[in-house]
């Protein structure tokens, strides 16, 4: 089969749509990528993409313009939140067929939109789509100006909030899971390869690293609260109050005087739909499977989704059938992973001290006499490469 010549048509120029369009391209399709900001930018953050995610950039023929945006992670420091080292997982003693990368997101979100571009995807600014209809013969898109457009195929890379996932029939129940997330930016100077850091608290817990050649670094910073914030990237925080919150974590202190800007948003666990795809339509990414961020994973299951529903395009005659195959590959990995994530969450938070105290020297003891079982303990997840499956 082949998507030489065929309409293909994205909703969302995030990392998974984006991915998708050069994917897409690369194998002859004609692809359409209708985003709904008036320019593709994003809120200053960071982003980690894993060698399982590496593995689809370099699938995507776009390594070597990755290698020279992120910033190399050497490993990770798992520390407590007095900055004591716990474990250290070491990427170069145990390494991957590809390398552990960090962007800022907009540097990410450049790179792809540049890919996409060059192979002739058209990506359409100011397109906010606001109702698909899919049937059996076609699929109808609805802008908010009132037009209307006749698809072969629509593709949801829309996010937690996909219009397209109402057009397959499937409601998404959020739960609010009582951790509120912070990030932020801080200007440093710092070797660009220096440890991802992880600092473990009661009931919160701060991921560092750094980004555009270490000129500055990334933080994400979790808490437990009853105070329920909206969900999205958006709602601004108040760095003071930042400081307050995560001021016991001494070893952060000077990075958290640095801050400026920080925005806040609630987390929240979302129903994985029993059917990604209808008709014409298929979800893709967040859309389909939003995921916590404890594993650091949402980016790279979007990039692996991606390179699957490209490669499925190409294997049927349907898009219902791309869409079945493509579902078929991916989920049970995917559950996998949103399973491993929720358990990190609590590794992080560990409330009670005596409790804390154990598992940190157990971890300490095993790091020392088998850091390989730290390091591969999620080999599944960083080792896999989707582009060897189809």
């Amino acid at each position: 089969m082949s998507v030489l010549g065929q309409e293909i048509t994205i909703l969302g120029a995030g990392i998974a749509g984006l991915a998708l369009a050069r994917a897409l391209a690369m194998q002859g399709a004609v692809v359409t990528v209708l985003e709904q900001a008036s320019e593709i930018s994003e809120v200053g953050a960071g982003i980690q993409i894993s060698p399982n995610g590496v593995a689809v950039l370099s699938a995507l023929g776009l390594l070597e313009p990755a290698l020279a945006v992120g910033a190399r992670a050497r490993g990770t420091d798992l520390c407590d939140q007095n900055g004591h080292k716990v474990i250290n997982v070491d990427f170069d003693a145990f390494p991957h067929a590809f390398p552990y990368l960090c962007f800022h997101r907009a540097d990410l979100i450049d790179l792809l939109a540049n890919g996409a571009r060059e192979l002739g995807v058209d990506i359409r600014l100011g397109q906010r789509v606001t109702d698909v209809t899919a049937t059996p013969d076609e699929t109808q898109l609805t802008l908010a100006d009132g037009t209307t457009s006749v698809q072969r195929a629509v593709v949801g890379a829309d996010g937690i909030k996909s219009v397209v996932r109402a057009a397959i029939g499937e409601t998404d129940q959020a739960e609010f899971t009582g951790h509120v997330a912070w990030r932020a930016l801080a200007p440093m100077d710092v070797s660009p390869d220096v440890m991802t850091a992880i600092y473990m608290g009661t009931r919160r817990h701060i991921v560092t690293y750094p980004l555009r050649s270490g000129t500055m670094m990334n933080l994400v910073m979790i808490e437990e609260t009853d105070d329920w914030t909206a969900e999205g990237w958006s709602e601004t925080g108040d760095p003071d109050e930042m400081r307050r919150v995560f001021g016991d974590f001494p070893a952060a202190a000077d990075l958290l005087s640095r801050v400026e800007t920080v925005h806040r948003w609630g987390l929240f666990k979302h129903d994985i739909p029993k059917i990604w795809g209808k008709h014409g339509a298929v979800l893709i990414g967040d859309a389909a499977h939003p995921t916590l961020p404890f594993m650091a994973q949402g980016a790279n299951l979007a990039l692996e989704d991606a390179w699957v529903l490209a490669r499925a395009f190409a294997q049927t005659d349907r898009p219902s059938d791309a869409a079945t195959l493509y579902q078929s590959i991916r989920q049970d990995r995917v559950q996998q992973v949103i399973a491993a994530a929720g358990t990190n969450g609590g590794l992080f938070h560990i409330e009670n001290p005596i409790q804390r105290q154990i598992t940190h020297t157990g971890m300490r003891i095993l790091n020392k006499i088998a850091p390989q079982r730290i390091s591969g303990r999620y080999d599944w997840i960083y080792g896999y490469d989707v582009t060897t499956v189809i």
